[in-house]
């Protein structure tokens, strides 16, 4: 949003961020979710990284004796008007 406001693309009117919930993983789900994100996605891992940090998350998640890792989730809604931007 920042970026379209910075650029004289969009106004915000308003935002609304939900109240936290409980959402749970398996741990398998879990360590494929963290993968999902840029800094850990497996095509910017070697093979054998990508399997060293699954066990090494799974190991973390085994010390707490967990099955299921339960996280906090929000989501957020922004609301506003687009913007013509003029040409240079």
């Amino acid at each position: 949003m920042e970026e379209l406001e910075s650029r004289g693309l969009f106004r915000l009117r308003g935002r609304l961020e939900t109240e936290p919930e409980s959402f749970g993983q398996s741990v398998d789900d879990y360590i494929e979710s963290a993968h999902a994100r840029n800094g850990f996605s497996r095509d910017r891992m070697t093979p054998q990284a990508a399997a060293d940090f699954d066990e090494d998350v799974r190991s973390l998640i085994a010390h707490h004796g967990r099955e299921l890792v339960t996280l906090q989730i929000t989501g957020t809604v922004n609301w506003g008007d687009p913007l013509k931007r003029m040409i240079d």
